[in-house]
């Protein structure tokens, strides 16, 4: 067992955070495949639905392990 808290408060999770981040890897394999195989992708949901989290322990580690070191262009709007 892991001596983090399984929930970071209202801030976003971070890549180092990775292990404790749950519940959303189907999102993130979607989302990782979407990167894969388009020069453009677009996400977009309501304020707090987690996206910021969702790139940072779930996207990012996951394209790291495909291989990615850098992931230029990445730009988050909000």
């Amino acid at each position: 067992m892991t001596d983090l808290p399984p929930y970071v408060g209202p801030r976003s999770f971070r890549q180092d955070e990775a292990r404790i981040f749950f519940g959303r890897a189907d999102e993130a394999d979607r989302l990782v495949s979407l990167m894969i195989a388009n020069r453009t992708v677009v996400l977009f949901a309501q304020s707090g639905a987690g996206k910021t989290s969702l790139i940072q322990a779930g996207v990012l580690p996951d394209l790291h392990r495909e291989g990615f070191r850098s992931v230029g262009g990445l730009r988050v709007l909000g």
